[in-house]
Order: C-alpha cells, then structure tokens, then sequence
C-alpha cells in the first residue's frame, strides 16, 4: 500500500464513542479468555461485532471442501426467473439452437464468458462468445453486439455483468427473435428489462437471502441450476466438473470489490485452494515472478486483475478470454505475452494521462467533486485515473473522454459517499450511467458538459459530509509490540481472505523507534527498518511501500513514530519470520 498524496486522519479504536461505550458496558475480556489470552485480538472482534468466540468461528468458517454443502447453502433455485432461465435454455440446447454468451470487458464480465461459454459448450449446446469493443461500443449490454448475435444465427443471448438497466437493448434483441437472460450484480432500475429471465439478487422481489454475488457468481449459480438438472436427466459428473471452474469466481469476487462476506467468502476460499492446489495455466503464467509461495486475494487485486483488465483496455477483452481458455501452452504463452504487453501500454499511458488530470484539478480547484475531460485521453483507462486523482485529492471524481459523437466516462468515490445516487440526481445531464456506490460509467453529450460538471460538484457539496473530505485511517487495536506473536498471526490468518468487508487487521503502534532503516526498490521509494518499543525493547521487523521519504527521519535516533500496520508472516528462502507491512506512518507527537 502506497502513501496517500492526501494526509490522512488516524482513528484509533475507541474514535467511536457509541463503540466504546459498548466495550466499557460488557466484559469484553470474557472473550480474551476465550482466545486463549489474545487481548488485543479480542478487541479486534469485539469493534467488528464479534462478541464471543462462536461468533467469531461463525463468521471465519475454516475451508470446507465439500461442494454438495456449499451448492445447498447456495441456493441456485431461489434466485428469481431461475427456472425460467434453465427451462429456456434447456430447451435451446435440445434444439440446436446457438447460444450468444455476451460479457463486458472487465475481469468480471471476462471471467463470466470464460467460464459460462465453457460450460455450456462442454455440455452439449451451440455456443458463441461476444465481447463488446470498449472504445467502439462501449459498456454494457449494445445495439451493435446484439445485432451481430441475431445475424449470427443465434437464437438466445445470455447478458453477463450487463444487461440490468438495457431495456432498449433488450427490445431490440426481442423484436430480432433473440431470448434473453440477463445475469447481473448491478443496481436494477424499478422496471425490470422484458427479456425472458433476469438473474440478480438485487431485485426488490427477489428472495434468495444472499445479495452481493459478483456477476461471475450469479453465471455460476446458473450453470450450477443447469448441472443439477442435467445430471437428473442423466449426465454425470457436470457438477463435479463445473466446481473445477470456481477459481473463476475467486478472481471475479477479489477484483470487483463486492463483500468477501458469507457465500462470496467460502466461494472465495474455495476458488484460493484451487488456484494454490491445481491453478490454471493462466495463473501460473500470470505470477510466474512472485517471490511467495501462498496465492492470495491480494495477489488477485494486484497481480491478476489489473492483467485480465489491460486487455480489454488496451486492446479487446476477448484476449481475456482467449487466456482463460488457451487450450494448449502455446496459445496460453502467446496470448499471456500480448496481455502482459498491454498491461505495460497501459501503466505508462495512465500514469501520462494522471499528470494532466492532476492539472485540471488545480485549474477548476473545486472544494468537493470533480470532472475533468480531454478529448485524447484514453478510454480504456479513464476508471484507473480516475482512481489516481481519489486517491492524490480525495474527492468524488468523474473522468471523461471523447467518443464518437458523446463523452464517455468513469468515476469513482471516496469512502461512505455514494456515487450512485450523486448520478442519479445529475441524470437529466446524461445519456445512460450504471454501476454502484464506489464506482461508475457514463456516457453525455458534449453540450452537457458544463451543466453536468456544475450539478456534480454542486451535488458533492452539498451532499459531503465533514468526516468524507479526509481519507481516514481506521486502526482496529492498539497494541505493545511484545503482545504480537506467532500465535496471534496464526489466528489472525484464520480471518482471510481479506476483503470487501472484511479487511486485514491494520494494528497501531505509538511511540517507536524505526532503527536501521534503508530504501530499498530499484529507485529506493520504499523503507525497510525494524520497529523497536524504546521501553521494552521489543523488535518487529517493518517495510513499508512508498514511505522512502521518511528514511532521513527514520535515521535519526531521537525521533519517535506513531506506525500502522498489517501483521504478516515473511517467507523468504525458506525462513520465516513476522513481518509489519505498512499502512500509515507519522512522526509521533506528546498526546496524540
């Protein structure tokens, strides 16, 4: 984790006085005692709503591999109109009729086609994939791919990660003889599309109990519906081969950030353990440089996602894809060689493309949301700078660019804002939008610009709330260096995979000293030194990725810091150690 460009207010545990209140209340320590003495973990729970230990086991289930447990709790069949989904494509499958499986060109529509164009391909139907061009057509389920779907011959068209909000979209595909099934993680709009089923927990009559699948997830659901019915028809064995595709689903949940929370959880773990176990060419191919051995949900954020992601940035998100389905090594090396290129394509014109959003931002130097907007600047990455400028000013920001004979964009939030609903009020200025809290996409004329960037910004700031104006830095407990062991990082690891909801325990340290520090990376950005308690002696070895501008302070043996931190175990030719990777750093001050 990088240093925030925007100062950061600290939050240590007990900021919240309705929460501390609650600890002061109930002895909190009876659940230290049932943690075998872990003070500072039982504080960790407590904060989290956790308040005795079968609380705690209930929401941190070891893996379970048993997948006939996990298809109950899934409940594929409460999902609304999923009958009608398998009834019709069913009977497509007996009719030969083709099969359009239409995905968008994220990581989490890509993995959708991958892995529902396999299986149904696998199984007996007529299939064809479509992938729409992001500077061409852009997001979401469009008129230009539905009509090559109807001139392809293909009678059904399955919608992935789109389609939600495609009425007009859908209209057309049905006046073309096309069936839809719309399978989606998105918010809905009151009036559902008319297309044959609509998949998606969201619903407001949906009964599945379940709500924040990703769409990957919501495609797997179908297919798991589809296997339990072909297997009592009399094929064997679909179940036991489509769970060999659940790593799909752990890619598609750690990239898209819904909650890594009950099922999105233990689909997550069950994805991991294959993907460590038995990993797909593409995984293997992907991380080929790791230095760790344990594949993580972090390794899904940082190392998979923003690969799968370039391809259809850069060039087509077919190539995703093609990369998650090469058949042979030599297919898988060629298409992973031009993935990895376009990932490279794409660091070098995001990072161009932030330095002249940051100019935009200082030019219009608004108090709350921003939007910004260069008719060169590249489509395929306008969401990343989008994120760039969050994280540099931290406020809402809308990035638009010019295509075709609209402007089309990306935004992204700051935390507890919602973004949905500041572009639902701005709508009259749009075309079409879609998305959710912390992200979105849209599309406006370009006469519309300026009435747009005044209701957004106008929006922000009467919408943002004083606590939204600074990134905040919450600390889940503050702890004496000595009182973190290896048993604590033992059942500290029994909390992943981290995620959405779910995040790793960030432990706060005031007071230390950072003795031999050095830079290390090749432009020496970052810091590497061990945190000692000046009292008790007590040592901890730290890095910390990009606070290489604090190392003249951190040779000075009379400064003191206040250190935030994750907890983790270092295995590095073959020893193991504990490790503090760094999430916040500052000089320490007398009473603060």
């Amino acid at each position: 984790m990088s240093r925030p460009a925007v100062e950061r207010v600290w939050l240590w545990p007990g900021s919240d006085a309705s929460l501390e209140a609650a600890l002061d209340a109930v002895p909190w320590e009876n659940l230290a005692d049932e943690l075998g003495g872990e003070t500072a973990l039982a504080q960790v729970f407590w904060y989290r709503g956790l308040r005795s230990l079968t609380a705690v086991r209930a929401a941190f289930p070891p893996l379970n591999l048993d997948t006939e447990a996990l298809e109950e709790d899934l409940q594929p069949w409460a999902l609304a109109d999923m009958d009608a989904a398998v009834a019709g494509l069913l009977g497509a499958r007996e009719g030969g009729e083709l099969v359009t499986v239409y995905g968008d060109y994220d990581v989490d529509g890509t993995t959708s086609v991958a892995l529902m164009s396999h299986f149904l391909r696998t199984n007996g139907w007529q299939v064809r994939t479509y992938i729409p061009d992001r500077t061409k057509e852009g997001y979401g389920l469009g008129t230009t791919g539905v009509e090559a779907a109807a001139a392809g011959g293909g009678s059904w068209l399955v919608a992935l990660d789109c389609g939600i909000k495609s009425h007009k979209e859908i209209a057309l595909a049905n006046s073309l003889g096309l069936r839809v099934v719309v399978c989606d993680h998105h918010t809905p709009d009151a009036t559902l599309p008319e297309a044959v089923a609509v998949l998606n927990a969201k619903r407001a009559d949906d009964q599945h109990p379940f709500k924040e699948f990703s769409a990957c997830g919501v495609g797997f659901l179908l297919c798991l519906a589809l296997a339990q019915r072909l297997e009592v028809l009399g094929s064997a064995d679909v179940r036991k081969e489509l769970w060999q595709w659940v790593d799909l689903v752990a890619v598609s949940i750690g990239a898209d950030l819904v909650p890594v929370v009950g099922l999105n959880r233990r689909l997550v773990q069950m994805g991991l353990h294959r993907m460590n176990h038995t990993p797909r060419p593409a995984w293997t191919t992907l991380l080929r440089n790791r230095r760790t051995s344990v594949l993580t949900l972090e390794d899904v954020g940082f190392g998979i996602a923003p690969r799968i992601n370039a391809a259809g940035r850069m060039a087509h998100g077919h190539l995703a894809v093609d990369l998650l389905t090469a058949p042979t090594e030599e297919l898988l090396e060629q298409v992973a060689s031009l993935v990895e290129a376009h990932n490279e394509d794409r660091k070098s014109t995001d990072q161009s493309i932030l330095v002249e959003a940051l100019e935009q931002v200082e030019a219009f130097d608004a108090d709350a949301g921003v939007v910004l907007f260069a008719p060169h600047w590249h489509k395929g990455v306008v969401g990343i700078v989008a994120q760039r400028v969050v994280e540099a000013v931290y406020k809402p920001t809308v990035v638009l660019t010019q295509s075709g004979e609209v402007l089309a964009g990306s935004a992204r939030s700051v935390e507890g804002f919602d973004l949905y609903a500041a572009l639902l009020a701005c709508s009259p200025h749009l075309i079409q939008f879609g998305g959710h809290r912390a992200a979105a996409g849209m599309t406006l004329k370009p006469e519309n610009l300026g009435a747009f960037r005044a209701a957004f910004a106008a929006y922000c700031e009467q919408q943002l709330r004083p606590e939204q104006r600074r990134p905040r830095l919450r600390l889940d407990a503050e702890v004496q260096l000595h009182e973190l062991t290896p048993r604590t990082e033992l059942m500290l690891s029994r909390m992943a995979p981290f995620g959405m909801e779910n995040q790793a325990v960030v432990w706060g340290l005031r007071g230390v000293r950072l003795r031999y520090a050095r830079p290390v990376g090749a432009d020496g950005k970052h810091l590497k030194a061990v945190l000692e308690d000046p009292t008790s002696g007590a040592r901890l070895d730290w890095i910390g990725f990009g606070w290489g501008h604090f190392l003249e302070a951190a040779q000075n043996p009379d400064l003191l810091f206040d250190v935030a931190f994750h907890l983790e175990r270092n295995e590095y030719q073959g020893n193991v150690a504990l490790q503090g990777k760094g999430v916040g750093l500052r000089l320490h001050a007398m009473g603060s």
